[in-house]
């Protein structure tokens, strides 16, 4: 039987994730293909599905890309 869709994922998995997501948002945002609705949009989003402390490292990367 194949997951296809799995409802936690590890620490290290997320670190990952969000990592390579925000080194493609900040190309995007530099290269002026992202707007700050866009990534007020992805952090609404993306927001719940983590946990407080990386919630609030997302928060201010957001408002770093938001600078650039």
């Amino acid at each position: 039987r194949r997951v296809l869709f799995r409802s936690s994922f590890t620490e290290e998995e997320t670190d990952a994730a969000l990592k390579s997501i925000l080194a493609e948002a900040e190309r995007s945002k530099r290269a002026g293909t992202l707007s700050d609705e866009e990534i007020d949009t992805f952090y609404e989003q993306f927001s719940p599905l983590l946990g407080p402390v990386q919630r609030r490292q997302l928060r201010s990367v957001v408002e770093k890309l938001k600078k650039i």
